[in-house]
C-alpha cells in the first residue's frame, strides 16, 4: 500500500510525463491519464473529508453530530 505522499510523487511524475510534449502518446496513455485524473480527484476529496473532521473536531461539534 502506498502513502499519500508516494502517491503525490507517482502523480506529478505521471503528470509531467503526460503534459510533456515532445512524448509521442499511445492511445493507452489517454485511459492511462484518465485514471489518473481519477486518482487525482480522489485525493482531493479525501484531503477535503479530513479537514472537514478536523474543523468539526475542532469546534466541538463532533458530539453534536454523533448523539453524545
Amino acid at each position: 500500500m502506498k502513502t499519500l505522499i508516494e502517491l503525490q510523487e507517482i502523480l506529478g511524475k505521471e503528470t509531467e510525463l503526460l503534459s510533456n510534449r515532445s512524448n509521442v502518446l499511445k492511445p493507452s496513455d489517454l485511459e492511462r491519464s484518465k485514471a489518473i485524473s481519477s486518482l487525482a480527484k480522489q485525493m482531493i476529496n479525501n484531503a477535503d473529508i479530513v479537514l472537514r473532521a478536523d474543523k468539526i473536531c475542532s469546534t466541538k461539534r463532533i458530539d453534536k453530530l454523533i448523539g453524545e
